[in-house]
């Protein structure tokens, strides 16, 4: 199928992407530089599920601007839906600080900027909301992510959520 064939005919397209989470059985690290440069390096690692769920997992969806203005939503679920953070993006500038760990939804920042979705070294007086119409066609893009893993878990939760919040905006 044709991407835009099929973003330009529905209402509304979602994409859920779900992750087990990495257990490290042996040589975690040894795979990386200076140490794999030095002497070599082998890692032995599974995927796992914990209760029988993927805990890892971000969805995309592309809806109908309410207003002509097409923006971005950010939603870091939690495990207590009331509990979820959400920000909404309705500018350029927003994306600025994507670069810095520490900040609100620095990786849904990087992962849109990486993917193409949002260009924040363009050239061209260019809004978010005329990237938005050309990029995705007109429609706002709702982008959730979750980790049902404690931080710090040593789980490969980061690295994973990375990748599951960049397969969900490639679809």
């Amino acid at each position: 199928n044709n991407i835009k064939s099929n973003l330009s005919q529905p209402k509304h397209r979602q994409v859920t992407v779900e992750c087990p989470v990495r257990l490290d059985l042996s040589g975690g690290w040894t795979d990386t530089p200076p140490i794999c440069y030095e002497h070599g390096g082998s890692v032995l690692n599974v995927a796992i599920t914990i209760n029988g769920q993927r805990p890892i997992g971000a969805r995309a969806r592309l809806i109908e601007s309410k207003s002509s203005t097409p923006s971005v939503t950010f939603i870091l679920k939690s495990e207590n839906e009331k509990d979820d953070k959400i920000y909404e993006l309705h500018t350029l500038s927003q994306f600025t600080d994507y670069n810095q760990p520490q900040r609100p939804c620095a990786l849904l920042k990087t992962c849109c900027i990486f993917t193409g979705i949002i260009d924040i070294n363009t050239t061209k007086e260019i809004t978010l909301s005329e990237q938005l119409k050309k990029n995705l066609f007109g429609y706002s893009l709702i982008l959730e992510a979750w980790s049902n893993v404690p931080v710090g878990s040593g789980l490969g939760t980061s690295s994973i959520l990375a990748g599951a919040i960049l397969l969900a905006l490639w679809h």
